[in-house]
């Protein structure tokens, strides 16, 4: 969730089944050169995902929650805890100020796992504005529907 019009992370894995969601569309050439089915979805207007009850083992929501109003974030959040299997992960990456509320919000659908992060290619700076802070890193947050399993 969240791939923008170019799926860099699902462009670069070897999922058996890839799966685009984002309001941004992606063009049809780019979708099946990398063998993804896309959905074009406003999750502000409607955080309902096309897709049966636990049908994933791994959902990824990366710099989504930034954009969405806090009630779709958690109805989103609702639907990530029905889409995925039992031991299931969903890993969230977001900007540092949103860490709290993350796992808050997520926390209630699923369990806390761990969290990691990567550092920003060629060392560009992060900018937390409210914080006045750069940083050279992203967190990812690592939930998973009951006990992670694999």
């Amino acid at each position: 969730i969240g791939c923008g019009s170019y799926p860099y992370f699902l462009a670069h894995t070897a999922f058996k089944e890839k799966f685009a969601v984002d309001q941004l569309p992606m063009p049809k050439e780019t979708a099946d050169r990398n063998r993804i089915e896309f959905f074009e979805l406003n999750l502000n207007a409607e955080p309902k995902l096309p897709f049966a009850a636990e049908y994933f083992e791994a959902v990824t929501l990366l710099a989504v929650v930034e954009h969405l109003n806090p009630e779709s974030m958690a109805a989103l959040f609702r639907e990530c805890h029905r889409v995925l299997k039992p031991g299931g992960s969903c890993i969230v990456m977001s900007g540092q100020m949103y860490i709290p509320e993350v796992v808050q919000r997520l926390g209630e659908h699923l369990k806390y796992h761990w969290l990691l992060s990567y550092l920003t290619p060629g060392g560009q700076a992060v900018q937390v504005f409210p914080r006045k802070v750069n940083t050279f890193w992203k967190p990812l947050l690592w939930f998973t529907k009951g006990d992670y399993s694999r």
